[in-house]
């Protein structure tokens, strides 16, 4: 549950339930700390049913994001791979092995970096599945076509990027 700090300092909070999607109050100077329902929260619209034009949108997209998993299941594994020589190849000497030690901890920063971008193009090719891909996941706008074409995976409007780089 999320707590909506403005009405905290009423002597009230208003709680978000994501799971049963239900807004309640509790009530902070009173006797009863019982949770009670205050409104339901609405519920999302579906989206309209897909334009010829953006079929074709999406198939590229697709098409697209399918190449990026490939390209990263692909560096990936042969990061996995240098890592494991990197290892075997230990030098005898102290300077080698902190360099190898530097080298091990970027590759691994850099495969971490890259797993993260997988899994948000696993989530992106899901969204297209489901047909939900190209909303906002913080305003639930739809995502601008031209950030959707450089960035294929992305969840955020170019609005609440910038809120959030400002936060």
């Amino acid at each position: 549950m999320t707590i909506n700090p403005p009405l905290a300092s009423r002597g009230r909070l208003l709680l978000y339930s994501a799971t049963t999607r239900e807004m309640r109050t509790l009530v902070l100077y009173g006797l009863d700390f019982s949770f009670f329902m205050a409104q339901k929260a609405p519920k999302p619209t579906p989206p309209p049913p897909p334009t010829p034009s953006r079929l074709a949108f999406l198939g590229d997209v697709k098409r697209r994001l399918q190449k990026e998993y490939d390209r990263l299941v692909n560096r990936i594994s042969a990061l996995m791979d240098k890592g494991k020589t990197l290892w075997q190849e230990h030098g005898d000497k102290e300077d080698d092995n902190a360099s190898e030690v530097s080298e091990f901890q970027d590759t691994l920063s850099l495969g971490k970096n890259m797993e993260k971008n997988l899994d948000d193009v696993k989530a992106a090719m899901q969204q297209v599945d489901a047909g939900t891909y190209g909303i906002c996941s913080n305003c639930g706008k739809p995502i601008e076509e031209a950030r959707l074409k450089l960035v294929p995976s992305a969840t955020l409007c170019i609005a609440c990027v910038k809120l959030d780089r400002a936060a």
